[in-house]
């Protein structure tokens, strides 16, 4: 059997009997991305480049960065809010 070795982080290959093989793996951080692939004791490495997009909103990651200390009655309230993923990232 042939050994991959993934650098892009966390990575799972499938050999699918036929000649192909499916990667998966996880992204943990937005933008740019390198992900290359080379067999086990080779040098020769196949990489391609992407953009990995921020995931829904997490609430539990969101930061509030400022927000109004005193407002009176029909005044607006301002609240200032770092958005992030379930990763931290945006």
């Amino acid at each position: 059997m042939t050994a991959w070795l993934l650098f892009c982080g966390a990575g799972d290959v499938q050999f699918e009997g036929d000649g192909l093989s499916t990667v998966t793996y996880t992204i943990t951080q937005a933008g740019p991305v390198r992900i290359a692939a080379s067999l086990v004791g080779e040098a020769a490495m196949r990489a391609f480049e992407t953009v990995c997009r921020p995931g829904p909103l997490a609430l539990s990651k969101c930061t509030i960065l400022e927000h109004s200390a005193s407002v009176a009655v029909g005044e607006k309230a301002r609240l200032l809010i770092k958005q992030a993923d379930r990763y931290a990232t945006i």
